[in-house]
């Protein structure tokens, strides 16, 4: 049986997207920090459990960013891919 949609859930993952865009705007940009962010979801689109989602998109995408970040991730690359 599947589990119905749980309402607020995509409210929850741009909130949880904001969060990262101010942690990391001033080192990556921004398309790249919500390519990162719609990437990482994709991961769980098929998760039967919706309920931490998004709190798992937030933690594995700022993992991702914080190695960005390190590498000094500048934009110029298109491939933002692991």
């Amino acid at each position: 049986m599947d589990q119905p949609s749980r309402p607020g859930v995509g409210d929850e993952l741009a909130g949880r997207t904001d969060h990262l865009l101010l942690e990391f705007s001033k080192m990556i940009p921004r398309e790249t920090i919500e390519q990162v962010v719609e990437e990482t979801s994709a991961d769980f689109r098929d998760a039967r459990v919706r309920t931490f989602v998004p709190i798992l998109v937030e933690r594995n995408a700022g993992e991702r960013l914080k190695a960005y970040a390190r590498a000094g991730y500048s934009g110029r690359s298109a491939d933002v891919g692991d």
